[in-house]
């Protein structure tokens, strides 16, 4: 059995929190609806310890707390709660302070006449352009709360890819990062001692005693300098990057590169087959679904590639045949999904099921590589680590037969 936090709300609009036991979060929502709770916000324990903790801080919501009002909405207006008490109630829930703020200035915009996506799109920092656009034509088609969840599914998948990506790249980097500082402690504190054994008896120790000793000598020595340089090296990198042509030229590499560039292409096709998919599903015409869409890619080919789809698509063509054009960066899963969803009138489904498939296939892809990456970061810092060692225990041997 595990243990849920909750937050919910009775028929008379009052608040009620704590906790409840079950199996899976299904089995809570469902133990809390049989009380006549509606349940605005389920999480298991420990994870809502972290999020206190976290929201008692007065900083800019991050996307996963902007996910609890699009969960609460959808909620509370799906069991028919008026627009202006669901925010209120909504409000209420959020611990964010900042966020709890925009909400309740949404409320005030809402009671004076204005729609839902209009008080929306006054806080582009915290509610994305295309998540406003989906609230508009969910509001001109009557299908506010469905397209609240479908938000919702849609802003959770895209947390959990990009958990996916960092949590994948975390145990690697750590990796790395344990073995430079073992190495730098081994030649600024530990080979010196051994050096000055030999300094002491007049005797020139082995190689590459010398060589590690003089390095940790110039690190300890010079290290404010190192980290000014690297600072410098740090500020002139940025400021080359964000030059446009050299920006077009380290994603043209990272697109040409023998692994990384098919990770790319998968994420970017992905990227568009989700967001696209998903607006066109909740009546978005697709000329203004491609012209949002473009706005989300920093990627300059991708962005050059939608701003001829969209030029195209106002000639007339069709999608799949102007992605086909460009299958040199589109996934095939995406063009050949594409096709088949204009053939048969299910465009957004399709292109939304070709999302799934390669964010899947991007999960196993990474889980394939960092497998890989792990054991050859411990191979290579082992591998200098144990020099670092074996120089040391030889010019121990070394010593031990000058003595005899």
């Amino acid at each position: 059995m595990r243990t849920f936090e909750y937050k919910a709300v009775d028929d008379k609009g009052h608040i009620s929190e704590g906790f409840i036991t079950a199996e899976t979060e299904e089995d809570a929502k469902r133990e809390l609806y049989s009380q006549d709770l509606i349940p605005l916000y389920i999480r298991e324990k420990e994870t809502s310890k972290k999020r206190k903790w976290a929201f008692s801080l007065s900083r800019p919501p991050s996307q996963k707390e902007v996910l609890i009002v699009y969960e609460s909405l959808y909620t509370l207006l799906g069991v028919g709660v008026p627009m202006d008490r669901a925010l209120r109630i909504c409000s209420q829930v959020i611990s964010n302070s900042v966020l709890k703020r925009v909400v309740e200035d949404i409320l005030k915009d809402v009671q004076t006449g204005s729609s839902l996506s209009d008080a929306l799109s006054k806080y582009p920092k915290f509610f994305q352009r295309l998540h406003v656009n989906m609230v508009k034509a969910g509001e001109a088609t009557g299908a506010l709360p469905q397209t609240l969840e479908r938000i919702s599914n849609h802003l959770r998948r895209n947390l959990e890819l990009r958990e996916t990506l960092i949590s994948s790249l975390t145990y690697p980097a750590f990796l790395a990062a344990t073995g430079i500082i073992s190495v730098g402690i081994l030649i600024i504190f530990v080979v010196p001692r051994f050096y000055q054994i030999f300094d002491s008896m007049d005797i020139t120790p082995p190689f590459p005693l010398p060589q590690l000793y003089l390095l940790g000598s110039f690190v300890s020595d010079y290290w404010p300098f190192i980290f000014l340089g690297c600072l410098a090296a740090a500020i002139i990198a940025k400021r080359w990057i964000s030059r446009q042509e050299n920006t077009r030229r380290i994603y043209k590499v990272s697109m040409n590169a023998p692994i990384l560039g098919q990770i790319v292409i998968k994420i970017e096709s992905a990227k568009l087959s989700r967001n696209l998919g998903t607006l066109i599903e909740n009546g978005v015409p697709i000329l203004k679904a491609v012209s949002i869409v473009k706005e989300m890619f920093t990627n300059p080919f991708y962005r050059d590639a939608l701003e001829t789809t969209y030029r195209l698509l106002r000639e007339g063509k069709k999608l799949s045949y102007i992605l086909s054009s460009y299958s040199a960066i589109w996934h095939p899963m995406v063009i050949g999904l594409c096709e088949v969803g204009e053939e048969s009138g299910t465009l957004g489904e399709m292109l939304v099921k070709a999302a799934d498939s390669l964010e899947k296939d991007i999960e196993t892809s990474l889980t394939r590589y960092v497998s890989i990456v792990e054991p050859v970061v411990i191979l290579a810092m082992g591998l200098i680590i144990g020099v670092i060692i074996v120089s040391m225990i030889n010019a121990i041997f070394s010593v031990n037969e000058i003595v005899r």
